[in-house]
């Protein structure tokens, strides 16, 4: 499951610097169709950057995951298995997708 969140994690750190921006988030939200504002992503980097560098690195990440995706009193499996829809062990972009058009 690690290795799943992972690629979703690279899904939006578009430069691989293992951080992802507020641009990186609008960009990826908007390439999937999900039209997200700058200051609705600010927003976002700011709840959960826990160091200031106003990026999300992959713990700040996976807690954004777990707020939003309401499952934050589940361990990481459980939130793999919100993500895999289908149940077949594979999280695919548009189960991602999916997953995100519940927000």
């Amino acid at each position: 499951t690690y290795h799943a969140f992972s690629n979703i994690f690279d899904l939006f750190d578009h430069d691989s610097n293992g951080k992802i921006t507020t641009t990186e988030i609008v960009t990826t939200f908007n390439e999937l169709s999900l039209p997200i504002t700058v200051e609705q992503a600010n927003l976002l980097v700011a709840e959960f950057d826990k160091n200031g560098d106003r990026e999300l690195e992959f713990t700040e990440f996976i807690s954004m995951v777990k707020k939003y995706m309401k499952i934050s009193d589940y361990p990481v499996e459980g939130m793999f298995n919100y993500f895999d829809m289908d149940g077949d062990g594979y999280i695919s972009v548009q189960e991602f997708v999916n997953s995100l058009r519940y927000l």
